[in-house]
């Protein structure tokens, strides 16, 4: 079954939870006593005593002190992995520290230690819970607690119970209180972070424009990058100044719709399926407009080109026209201008890419790939009328990199990557090699997974390898790479140090 070319450039976005599994021979299964139902009581517990300095609980002074939690050794069946029947540990909490009040619990966020931190199959991880209570006048009110726990083999830990101001506001601070966990801290380790480039610089996301939501980066200049928290903020921000651009707060229904000339366009969407407004955001400023419209508007150039559905239009004029439906429908989807009469597409089957083409509006012609050999087009140099291709197969496997002479149609190879379908299960392992090209197409950028590292090589159009620089990936998932201009490489990936999305910009 073929897939939509769109996998290879979409960042990847980790879920907010993840799941470690884990699994040992015996692991300790103790479970604790059912608990009461919602309302009720738990007996009361034994007040007073003596923690001892080995970290084992003869009597209990305090029910949730840390080593109070480790002498309990608390089990509870979760074959969630993640952490989800630690709600148990939330009302247990809620009718000790208030038993004359109903309470609920509400799973708010959470998440795991990367598989990194473990030297074997154990897990770990932290949720937060919102307690809703409600007092016997009526009244209610939330308190929320983290929990964090331990995952082996379809069991979780209780480790240590959090609320109010004792709560950890970081993963790291988070992954650093599980390792003091002597049950478990011999079968734990530093998690590795990427080597840092010569010429380089890194953000994360978060600490710039918010963590409450998915952040997505979006390169727009050869300094300058935005950071997208979805439908919450976007920040503009300049690596080479070191500072925040511009900043706008965003509300529901912003999507980031595309990168023209150096601006983030969004547009927001209403309940029904239309646009309603546009954003344009750049290092100069933030503009709104409102608009209402059921088409995507591209410039040209001075002509304005609509997408409405399948087609491409120029006013009330077809210039490609898709259609039909299931395995026979085609879509035609502006990618770029190429000049000022001039623009990129692409034509996309059921599962597949169907070919790339350059139209010209001057001449009111389309000039498609041929079917056989490269179809698709990765960059386009309008001075130089070259273009660089590649062919694109099945599950998004890409192979023949080659320059295109766009006036005489001939084609050149530039003898990197893999030549053919069959060549990816060899010297490259995976045949999943993902492209990335600057827009002129003067530089090239192959990534792909080797010898547990994600590899990235960037080749000029001799063929010549200019950088190169591996990701563990034991210590980082690389989601996205973008190349501008000539020697400026961006790589988004999600850092299992922090548990975040990072952007590196490095000069080569």
């Amino acid at each position: 079954m073929k897939r939509y070319f769109s996998a290879l450039c979409a960042a990847l976005v980790l879920p907010l939870l993840l799941a470690a599994c884990g699994r040992q021979e015996q692991p300790p299964a103790p479970l604790p006593a059912d608990l009461p139902e919602e309302g009720e009581t738990l007996p009361a517990l034994p007040s007073g005593g003596i923690v001892s300095d080995s970290g084992r609980a003869d009597t209990v002074e305090d029910y949730y002190a840390r080593t109070a939690v480790i002498a309990r050794d608390e089990w509870v069946e979760d074959p969630s992995r993640i952490g989800l029947a630690t709600e148990v540990w939330a009302r247990e909490y809620a009718a000790l520290q208030y038993p004359d009040s109903a309470a609920d619990a509400v799973f708010e966020t959470g998440y795991a230690a990367p598989e990194g931190m473990f030297v074997d199959k154990l897990g770990g991880g932290c949720c937060l819970w919102t307690l809703e209570l409600t007092e016997p006048s009526g009244e209610t009110r939330n308190e929320q607690v983290q929990i964090f726990f331990f995952e082996e083999e379809g069991k979780a830990c209780l480790t240590g119970l959090l609320a109010g101001e004792s709560m950890l506001d970081t993963r790291q601070q988070g992954y650093d209180y599980l390792s003091l966990d002597p049950r478990f801290s011999a079968r734990m380790q530093d998690v590795p972070v990427p080597d840092m480039p010569e010429e380089s610089a890194a953000v994360e996301l978060a600490a710039l424009c918010g963590g409450d939501n998915r952040q997505d980066a979006y390169p727009l200049t050869e300094t300058c990058a935005a950071l997208v928290q979805a439908e919450r903020r976007v920040v503009i921000y300049d690596f080479a100044q070191e500072k925040v651009l511009q900043e706008a707060e965003l509300s529901d229904g912003w999507r980031t719709e595309r990168v023209e000339d150096g601006t983030l366009i969004l547009l927001c969407w209403d309940d029904g399926g239309h646009v309603t407004k546009e954003m344009r955001i750049s290092a100069e400023g933030a503009v709104s407009r409102p608009i209402e419209t059921e088409e995507l508007r591209y410039s040209v150039g001075e002509t304005v080109i609509t997408q409405r559905e399948n087609s491409l239009w120029k006013g009330a004029l077809p210039l490609l026209e898709g259609g039909g439906e299931g395995e026979t429908g085609k879509a035609y989807r502006f990618d770029r201008a190429l000049d000022d009469h001039r623009f990129v597409y692409h034509c996309w089957g059921y599962e597949w890419l169907e070919h790339s083409g350059i139209y010209d509006l001057a001449a009111g012609a389309d000039h498609p790939l041929p079917d056989k050999g490269p179809n698709y087009i990765l960059g386009a140099d309008a001075e130089k009328e070259t273009a660089l291709v590649c062919r694109m197969e099945d599950l998004g496997f890409c192979y023949d990199y080659s320059l295109l002479d766009l006036k005489s149609g001939g084609m050149r190879s530039l003898g990197v990557g893999p030549a053919s379908l069959s060549d990816g299960a060899g010297e490259y392992e995976d045949p999943e090699i993902f492209p990335a090209a600057n827009s002129r197409g003067s530089r090239l950028c192959l990534w792909y997974s080797k010898n547990g590292n994600t590899c990235l090589e960037i080749y000029d159009l001799s063929g010549g390898l200019l950088y190169q620089w591996a990701v563990p990936e034991k210590a980082a998932m690389v989601s996205g790479v973008t190349l501008m201009g000539e020697n400026t490489l961006y790589v988004a990936m999600h850092q299992y140090s922090t548990g975040g999305e990072w952007l590196y910009r490095i000069e080569y």
